[in-house]
């Protein structure tokens, strides 16, 4: 028997699958997808999810929607097929040309502060679609540049569209996308038969990658050190609560003074307090301010400001959690982190905490939670009450370390690095920051053999405690990193597995 045909399958489902979605319907598949992917569709976007579900289910054969729901729930690999639908991938090269020419503005003031450390520009797009933002990004930058090498530019794209990830790798686009680039910028594309393909700079520059930007916590040692994050027109998909989120791990990843770009229509006024709003050449970006981190000083994110200015509760949660027994309360609190859950997952803790204050586990993964929301010198107290308890713990010095070069300590990082190591060998991850440390002390072949290490571990072994820092990326993307970082420093002498020193 012939398999159907696409419109035979649509000929003979089309009379069971009802063309319209229910309300009970849209708000089932509404919070799957938020709960997935921290996309919220109001019901303004009821009619554009009927279409796509009708195409989906269609092609599968189902006949009725909550049969599809089921299978979704399933594949994740149909998830992404259905969330490339919903997303807007419209997007076009040099959208919204003002922010680019305020991107080359504020180039000079990125470069001061760079042209002491290792004269590298790191950008992130983040919600990058189909890849038209980042290659303008690298375009505008590397023109900016022009035949100064002594400087290296690194442009990051991201997306949950899987879809749209393999045109941004592919680099190839019809005549209609290239039209609207002037013709100066053409030098950086390629001809391949009747479309353009992005040519050789531009393939070296730009990387891409999968992420889902509602995914918490961020990898400090993976999503951070950003000098400029462009995340445009992204976030109008999100509740309130998750922009805000969103938002506070933007400004988390990105170096002090360096630059958040939004759409030119959206604006952070009822977001964050964090940043302090610019304007550049009529155009409004956001800066993280320099402000010098304390030791000693307990630093508060703003999510817990706003707890703390709530008003009082009734208490009842206070006296469950008192009722629950410590093992309970800590298995409730890994379960609601592991979820990506952190808002439940902290005062599970604490009150754990509050019995057992010298607990190893609680202390971990409270310094988790507070390395990743900016309050450094609890993450500090975190690990070194987790390293009294098991002094051997390589999660904990790693973590630790990651914390250190954060605020500006690199030889305390080296030395927690160090002693992740020596803990555990094969922790890819350690050899990888140990590595940039190295490159920015100059001391290159220790650096060379540091990356040769985290390149080989990263893909050959890609399984260890060092995982669960990737937040959700996969180990031969952060290799792509790892061997940038070699190539900065040269392929020379150094190569192979040795103990660092």
């Amino acid at each position: 028997m012939q398999p159907k045909s696409k419109q035979e399958s649509f000929a003979s489902y089309r009379s069971l699958l009802s063309p319209d979605l229910s309300p009970e319907e849209f708000v089932l598949f509404r919070d799957h997808i938020a709960e997935q992917s921290g996309l919220f569709l109001d019901e303004s976007k009821m009619d554009s999810l009927r279409i796509s579900l009708l195409a989906r289910a269609t092609l599968h054969d189902f006949s009725s929607y909550l049969e599809y729901l089921d299978f979704m729930r399933e594949s994740p690999g149909e998830f992404n097929e259905l969330l490339s639908l919903i997303t807007n991938n419209e997007t076009s090269f040099f959208r919204y040309p003002g922010q680019f020419e305020a991107l080359c503005a504020l180039l000079p003031e990125i470069m001061a502060r760079r042209a002491t450390l290792d004269r590298r520009i790191r950008i992130w797009s983040a919600g990058c679609s189909t890849g038209e933002e980042p290659y303008s990004i690298a375009m505008c930058v590397l023109d900016y540049l022009g035949e100064d090498i002594s400087w290296s530019l690194e442009v990051f794209g991201t997306d949950v569209s899987k879809r749209a990830l393999a045109i941004c790798e592919s680099g190839v686009y019809d005549e209609k996308a290239i039209r609207s680039l002037e013709p100066r910028w053409h030098r950086y594309m390629e001809r391949a038969g009747d479309k353009w393909r992005a040519g050789p700079l531009l393939k070296k520059t730009v990387s891409f990658g999968y992420h889902n930007l509602i995914k918490e916590p961020y990898p400090l040692s993976v999503m951070s050190d950003w000098d400029i994050i462009f995340c445009r027109n992204v976030t109008i998909y999100f509740k309130l609560e998750s922009t805000r989120r969103v938002i506070k791990n933007f400004y988390q990843s990105l170096n002090p003074g360096g630059f958040l770009f939004i759409g030119h229509s959206e604006t952070l006024r009822t977001i964050s307090d964090d940043f302090a709003s610019r304007e550049v050449n009529g155009v409004f970006v956001y800066q993280k301010q320099e402000e010098p981190w304390a030791p000693g000083v307990k630093e508060i994110s703003s999510q817990t400001r706003s707890r703390a200015d709530e008003e009082p509760g009734t208490g009842e949660e206070t006296v469950r959690q008192a009722d629950t027994s410590f093992a309970e309360l800590l298995r409730q609190a890994t379960d609601e982190f592991e979820q990506g859950h952190i808002d439940q997952a902290r005062p599970l803790l604490e009150a754990a905490l509050s019995r057992q204050p010298d607990n190893a586990d609680v202390n971990l993964i409270l310094s988790y939670i507070y390395a990743n929301e900016g309050q450094y010198q609890s993450a500090i107290d975190c690990c070194r009450k987790t390293l009294d308890v098991q002094p051997l713990s390589a999660r904990a010095h790693y973590l630790l370390g990651v914390v250190y070069d954060k605020v500006g300590k690199p030889d305390d990082a080296e030395q927690e690095f160090k002693k992740t190591l020596y803990a555990d060998p094969n922790f890819a991850l350690a050899h990888l920051n140990l590595a940039n440390i190295y490159r920015m002390q100059g001391k290159n072949d220790l650096a060379r053999r540091a990356y040769h290490n985290a390149i080989d571990l990263l893909m050959q072994q890609p399984e260890g405690d060092w995982v669960e820092f990737l937040g959700g990326f996969m180990g031969d993307l952060v290799a792509e990193t790892a061997k940038k970082g070699l190539a900065q420093v040269g392929r020379g002498a150094g190569k192979g597995r040795k103990q660092q020193d």
